[in-house]
């Protein structure tokens, strides 16, 4: 997680420390993003695995039923 800072620490930062710091929070956040992105297919992936499995577990009853 990112530290926040005071605005006093911010005000004191240079220009180009500022420009540095938005730089790489944008970097991190993208990162953040893509990483939600990837867990969020996975997490799809496996649900769609576990619906997958129940209907086949759920045709077989059906099968052994009849």
């Amino acid at each position: 997680m990112e530290k926040e800072h005071r605005k006093s620490t911010l005000m004191n930062y240079t220009k180009e420390q500022l420009v540095e710091y938005c730089m790489c929070l944008e970097h991190n956040n993208n990162v953040m993003e893509q990483n939600f992105n990837q867990q969020y297919k996975n997490c799809m992936k496996l649900l769609d695995d576990m619906k997958l499995v129940n209907d086949t577990y759920k045709n077989r009853l059906k099968e052994v039923k009849e």
